[in-house]
Formats: structure tokens, sequence, C-alpha cells
């Protein structure tokens, strides 16, 4: 209980300081300016969307389509959560929009950069060590967007932003837990 108090308080904190307006996402750069990685999130549904965001990275390799991947809770699923991975997802909304929220931009990667890192998502997301767990404080999404952050950023030596502080889960990987 303790914990989840700390990172409650931590979120507020991240929220008051930092802010969570964010720009929203604007598909045209990574259209004209392939190839280009969008690691983006979103503010969940009421009550929990105050300090909570579900994260997701879209990517397009020649600008005529994006793929992306994420993590979805799914309660009704005997692990709760899974990986999603579409292979094809169209430019007019590159599932930027969700119904009760619009999706906003943590960081964009262009160009060289861009291409190693969707070279080694696409290699590796895999071996995601809780690709079958799932939990609200960690791992979820916002786990295994980090993970994918970390990993690629230690592997390509392209340094990536981190996710912001409402982004509960994301460092559960740093926090002694088992990192691949």
């Amino acid at each position: 209980m303790r914990l989840i108090f700390q990172r409650l308080l931590l979120a507020i904190f991240g929220i008051l300081v930092c802010g969570c307006h964010r720009p929203p996402i604007n598909l045209e750069p990574a259209i004209v300016n392939p190839p280009a990685i969008l690691i983006c999130n979103m503010k969940l549904q009421w009550p929990a969307g105050m300090l909570f965001t579900h994260s997701w990275i879209s990517w397009t390799v020649d600008g005529s389509y994006f793929q992306q991947i994420e993590v979805l809770n799914d309660a009704y699923s005997e692990h709760h959560g899974y990986v999603v991975y579409d292979d094809y997802v169209s430019t007019l909304d590159a599932h930027l929009r969700r119904p009760y929220n619009e999706g906003t931009l943590v960081t964009a990667i262009y160009g060289e950069d861009a291409k190693k890192i969707i070279i080694w998502i696409l290699n590796n997301w895999q071996k995601y060590p809780y690709i079958h767990e799932y939990s609200y404080i960690g791992p979820n999404s916002n786990t295994f967007i980090q993970w994918l952050i970390d990993n690629a950023s230690k592997e390509t030596g392209i340094k990536v932003r981190d996710l912001a502080p409402s982004s509960f889960g994301r460092f559960y990987l740093r926090k002694g837990h088992v990192e691949n």
C-alpha cells in the first residue's frame, strides 16, 4: 500500500511540475521524412485518466502506412494483458485517436536512428519478460514500452527519452525485477 501511495504522489508531482500537456500527434513529418518512430501516450478514461497514461509505439518505414505495438489489458483473458502488434495501420488514423481520448507525442525519432530502433523492436519485442502478465501498477503497457526504449537504446546506442512520470509501471523492471 505504501508503494502505491508513493507512486501516486510521484505521478501527481510529475503532472504538476512537468505537465501532461504534450503536443497532439502530427503524422505529417513522419510521412514526409520516413523512416520515423513515434512514442505516444494518452490519458486513460476518467477517473484513472487524472493520473495514469497508456503508452504505445507507432512507426513507418516508407511513409505510406504505420506499424504499431502496445500492451492492452483484457480482463476476460487468462493472462489479463497481451501484446498487440499491428503490421498495417492506415496513415489516416494510425490508432492515434482512441474512442475516449486523443494520443499525444512523447518523442519522435527520424532517419537512420529510427531505422535502427525499428529493426531492434521487430527482432526483439517477443523477448519481453512479462509478455503474459499484467497489473495496473506494473508490468503493464508502460512497462513494455519503457522496456523497449531501454533495451533499444542500450543495443543501438541511441538515447530515447523516458516515458512521463504519469506512466505508472514504466520503471517496474528497474525496481529490482528481472530484466532481459
